[in-house]
């Protein structure tokens, strides 16, 4: 069911255009919000690692706050505290999970666009709003989906990284 506005509402509302946060801001937003004083480019990993969204970087940061408090290791540096939890999460260095790497193989194995239902059937354990609101809009940033009037289809260097991907395991 859709719900539009009539023209007399829209007429007396402003459009508001958002915009996806840079790695930057999300690092400065980490800056505020976490206690650790931890360098720039940490908090710019975390950022990239949490795809650019404040809420997931903020959870990436907590989490690495607890692998440095409750590790065996106390030696190790901030930035193989950092890969224990991405590896963890089972996150790769873009900042993929096995969810996208799910989702880019669907369209890599279709090979043609595969449409909004057929991707949420196929990729079932996931809801569809994650599907839409999350992963494709982050495959999309990174230039491996384009969403057509057909359907998503995968670009080639989302099959690059698929290959690739696929050759490291």
């Amino acid at each position: 069911k859709s719900f539009g506005c009539d023209a007399a509402f829209r007429s007396r509302c402003a459009e508001v255009q958002l915009k996806e946060y840079t790695e930057s801001e999300v690092a400065e937003i980490l800056r505020r919000k976490i206690s650790g004083e931890w360098p720039e480019d940490i908090r710019l990993e975390i950022a990239k690692l949490g795809r650019c969204v404040p809420r997931v970087a903020i959870d990436l940061a907590q989490e690495l706050e607890t692998e440095i408090t409750v590790s065996e290791h106390p030696e190790r540096s901030l930035e193989e505290h950092l890969e224990e939890v991405q590896k963890a999460r089972e996150i790769d260095n873009l900042g993929l999970t096995p969810t996208d790497r799910d989702y880019l193989t669907v369209l890599e194995q279709a090979m043609r666009p595969v449409g909004e239902r057929a991707m949420i059937n196929i990729l079932r354990a996931v809801d569809k709003d994650r599907i839409i609101n999350e992963i494709e809009p982050f495959l999309q940033r990174l230039g491996f989906i384009k969403l057509g009037e057909k359907g998503r289809e995968i670009t080639p260097e989302g099959i690059d990284y698929t290959l690739l991907k696929r050759r490291e395991e």
